[in-house]
Protein backbone atom coordinates (compact mmCIF):
# COMPACT_ATOMS: atom_id res chain seq x y z
CA UNK A 1 0.00 0.00 0.00
CA UNK A 2 1.46 3.11 -0.77
CA UNK A 3 0.29 6.87 0.19
CA UNK A 4 -0.19 10.34 -0.95
CA UNK A 5 -0.67 13.45 0.53
CA UNK A 6 -1.56 16.33 -0.34
CA UNK A 7 -0.54 17.79 -3.22
CA UNK A 8 0.61 14.31 -4.59
CA UNK A 9 -2.83 13.98 -6.28
CA UNK A 10 -2.14 13.26 -10.05
CA UNK A 11 0.33 10.14 -9.35
CA UNK A 12 -2.71 8.90 -7.52
CA UNK A 13 -4.29 7.86 -10.95
CA UNK A 14 -0.89 6.18 -11.92
CA UNK A 15 -0.62 3.89 -8.93
CA UNK A 16 -2.65 1.78 -6.34
CA UNK A 17 -2.34 4.24 -3.48
CA UNK A 18 -4.50 5.73 -0.87
CA UNK A 19 -4.71 9.03 0.30
CA UNK A 20 -2.93 9.85 3.60
CA UNK A 21 -4.93 10.60 7.02
CA UNK A 22 -4.32 10.63 10.09
CA UNK A 23 -7.65 8.14 10.96
CA UNK A 24 -5.79 5.67 8.00
CA UNK A 25 -2.51 5.37 9.93
CA UNK A 26 -4.50 4.68 13.23
CA UNK A 27 -5.55 1.55 11.53
CA UNK A 28 -2.96 0.75 10.31
CA UNK A 29 -1.25 1.02 13.40
CA UNK A 30 -3.83 -1.32 15.38
CA UNK A 31 -3.14 -3.90 12.59
CA UNK A 32 -0.86 -6.80 11.42
CA UNK A 33 0.66 -4.06 9.30
CA UNK A 34 4.26 -4.01 8.91
CA UNK A 35 6.11 -0.80 7.41
CA UNK A 36 9.15 -1.76 5.19
CA UNK A 37 10.86 1.69 4.19
CA UNK A 38 13.06 4.40 4.28
CA UNK A 39 13.24 6.11 7.64
CA UNK A 40 10.86 9.02 7.50
CA UNK A 41 7.53 10.72 9.96
CA UNK A 42 5.29 7.30 9.27
CA UNK A 43 8.24 5.18 10.43
CA UNK A 44 8.59 7.21 13.46
CA UNK A 45 4.97 7.03 14.00
CA UNK A 46 4.01 3.41 13.49
CA UNK A 47 6.83 2.39 16.03
CA UNK A 48 5.82 5.12 18.62
CA UNK A 49 2.58 3.62 18.26
CA UNK A 50 3.71 -0.18 18.62
CA UNK A 51 3.67 -1.15 15.14
CA UNK A 52 5.62 -3.46 13.39
CA UNK A 53 8.37 -1.44 11.13
CA UNK A 54 11.66 -2.35 8.96
CA UNK A 55 13.15 0.65 8.09
CA UNK A 56 15.80 0.74 5.34
CA UNK A 57 18.80 3.32 5.52
CA UNK A 58 21.44 4.56 3.13
CA UNK A 59 23.79 7.05 3.70
CA UNK A 60 22.47 8.01 6.76
CA UNK A 61 23.30 6.78 10.63
CA UNK A 62 20.73 4.19 11.36
CA UNK A 63 21.87 4.68 15.20
CA UNK A 64 21.58 8.63 15.53
CA UNK A 65 18.09 8.74 13.30
CA UNK A 66 16.43 5.48 13.19
CA UNK A 67 12.81 5.04 14.84
CA UNK A 68 12.77 3.25 18.22
CA UNK A 69 11.91 -0.25 18.44
CA UNK A 70 11.97 -0.60 14.51
CA UNK A 71 14.63 -3.08 13.17
CA UNK A 72 16.95 -1.35 10.95
CA UNK A 73 18.57 -2.32 8.00
CA UNK A 74 21.95 -0.95 6.68
CA UNK A 75 24.30 -1.83 4.46
CA UNK A 76 27.44 -3.35 6.08
CA UNK A 77 30.36 -1.58 4.24
CA UNK A 78 33.24 0.83 4.82
CA UNK A 79 31.66 4.06 3.40
CA UNK A 80 28.47 4.21 5.07
CA UNK A 81 27.32 5.98 6.85
CA UNK A 82 28.43 8.95 4.70
CA UNK A 83 25.66 11.44 4.90
CA UNK A 84 28.07 14.16 6.44
CA UNK A 85 31.00 13.31 4.97
CA UNK A 86 32.75 14.49 1.90
CA UNK A 87 32.20 10.43 0.82
CA UNK A 88 28.28 11.56 0.44
CA UNK A 89 29.13 14.71 -1.44
CA UNK A 90 31.33 12.73 -4.18
CA UNK A 91 29.52 9.16 -4.32
CA UNK A 92 28.27 8.02 -7.62
CA UNK A 93 27.03 4.61 -7.50
CA UNK A 94 24.95 5.06 -4.34
CA UNK A 95 26.25 1.27 -3.08
CA UNK A 96 24.76 1.64 0.61
CA UNK A 97 21.15 1.33 -0.95
CA UNK A 98 21.93 -1.11 -3.90
CA UNK A 99 23.40 -3.43 -1.49
CA UNK A 100 20.11 -4.06 0.74
CA UNK A 101 17.39 -3.69 -2.33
Amino acid sequence: MLFYGPGEEDISSERSIVPWSIDLEKKIVNSEFIYIGPDCGLAHYVAWYGGNVIELFGPTDSSLIGAQNATWVQADIECSPCYNSKLFDNCKNSKCLNTII
